[in-house]
């Protein structure tokens, strides 16, 4: 039999798994061709700061409950918002750069 901490450790493995989302960041405004940057298995309330401007962000793997929000700035600051959907998306900057994601759970 498990122990109660594995069956615990193994919840929490399966959720956070579940949860695991994909950037693309691209320089153009679209979300086609090839990604500059590529981010992998990002956990759900999360910022991810690439450190440069895109003008195209595609979000996979995520639910449809799943709140995403995109940044103009780095480090996802409030006042920055530019744009909030839910599941995969694909965001195209506007006047400004897009700098940050927060994925929500």
């Amino acid at each position: 039999m498990f122990s109660k901490s594995s069956i615990a450790f193994l919840a929490v493995i399966a959720a956070v798994g579940a949860h695991a989302a994909e950037l693309q960041w691209y320089n153009a405004r679209d979300c086609t061709g090839s990604s500059i940057i590529d981010q992998r298995n990002i956990g759900c309330n999360t910022c991810q700061t690439p450190g440069d401007e895109y003008y195209g962000v595609s979000v996979s793997g995520v639910s449809s409950g799943q709140e995403i929000s995109f940044y103009n700035e780095k480090d996802c600051p409030s006042a920055s918002l530019v744009g909030q959907h839910y599941g995969d998306e694909c965001l195209v900057a506007g006047a400004t750069a897009l700098k940050s994601v927060y994925i929500a759970c």
